[in-house]
C-alpha cells in the first residue's frame, strides 16, 4: 500500500491525513461504527470543521507577517532620523540643558534592540507547539517602549519655542504623524498576534482533546478497523500507515 503523503509530521498534516483516512474508510463497504461520532457523516463534519480551522489559522499567520513588515517599514531608518532631528534642535538656540534633556530621550528611543538570540530548546519548545520563530524576533515590548520614548519626545519639542525647522519632515506636526504611524504600526502586530494566538488554541483543542479530539477520533477509527477486520487485513493495511501525532 503506498502510503506516501500520510507519515509526515505536523499540527497541519494531522488534518491532511485525517481527510485521508475518510477517503479511505468511505471505500469499504462494512464500516458500520456503534458509536455515532466514529460515523462517516460525523467524520465529514470534523473534516470540514477542520478544514475552516486551518484556513482561518492561514489567514492569521499572514497578516501576522504583514502586520510585522509593516512595522518594520514605520520604524525604518529611525536612528538616521533622530539624529537629524536632535541636530536641528542643536542649531535652534535652544538652552543647553533642554538639548541635554532631548538627547537622552533620543538615546532612549535608539537604545531599545532585538532580543537576545533564542536557545536549541526555546526553538525546540516553539515548534512543537505549531509556531515559526526565526532568529531576528524583537519583542514587542521593545517596540511599546520606542513608541513611548518617541511620544515623550515629541511632546518636549512641542515645548520648546526655539525649535522651528523650515525642513517639513523634522517639523513637530511631521514628527506627530510618524508617531502615529508608528503607534498604530504596533499595535496591528499586537492586534495580528492575538488572532493568531487564539486560532492556535482553537486548533490545538481541535487537535488533542481527549477522546473529542480529532487525533483520538483518528485512532479510534483505526482500531475499530483492527477489531472487525483484523490486524493483517488489507482493510486494516488501508489505514495502517496514517500517522496521527500527538503533541
Amino acid at each position: 500500500m503506498n502510503t506516501m503523503g500520510t507519515n509526515q509530521t505536523g499540527n497541519e498534516q494531522n488534518i491532511v491525513n485525517f481527510n485521508t483516512l475518510i477517503a479511505r474508510i468511505t471505500t469499504l463497504s462494512g464500516y458500520n461504527p456503534s458509536r455515532q461520532d466514529l460515523a462517516i457523516e460525523q467524520l465529514n463534519a470534523m473534516k470540514i470543521a477542520g478544514d475552516a480551522l486551518i484556513a482561518t489559522l492561514t489567514t492569521c499567520e499572514t497578516s501576522y507577517k504583514n502586520s510585522i513588515a509593516a512595522r518594520l517599514i514605520a520604524f525604518d531608518n529611525n536612528d538616521k532620523f533622530m539624529t537629524r532631528v536632535i541636530n536641528s534642535l542643536k542649531v535652534s538656540g535652544a538652552q543647553s540643558q533642554t538639548i541635554a534633556q532631548a538627547e537622552g530621550m533620543v538615546r532612549d528611543i535608539k537604545g531599545i534592540r532585538a532580543s537576545d538570540k533564542l536557545t536549541a530548546e526555546d526553538i525546540a519548545a516553539a515548534k512543537e507547539n505549531g509556531e515559526e520563530i526565526t532568529q531576528n524576533t524583537i519583542h514587542n515590548k521593545s517596540f511599546d517602549k520606542k513608541v513611548e520614548n518617541l511620544s515623550k519626545f515629541v511632546n518636549l519639542l512641542s515645548t520648546i519655542a526655539e525649535y522651528k525647522p523650515n525642513e517639513d519632515d523634522l517639523k513637530c506636526e511631521s514628527l506627530a504623524s510618524r508617531l502615529e504611524a508608528q503607534r498604530q504600526a504596533n499595535e496591528a502586530v499586537v492586534t495580528a498576534e492575538a488572532a493568531l494566538t487564539s486560532a492556535r488554541i482553537a486548533r490545538d483543542k481541535f487537535l488533542f482533546t481527549p477522546v473529542t479530539g480529532l487525533v483520538d477520533v483518528a485512532s479510534d477509527v483505526k482500531l475499530y478497523l483492527k477489531s472487525v477486520y483484523g490486524t493483517g487485513s488489507s482493510e486494516y493495511k488501508l489505514v495502517s500507515g496514517i500517522r496521527f501525532v500527538k503533541r
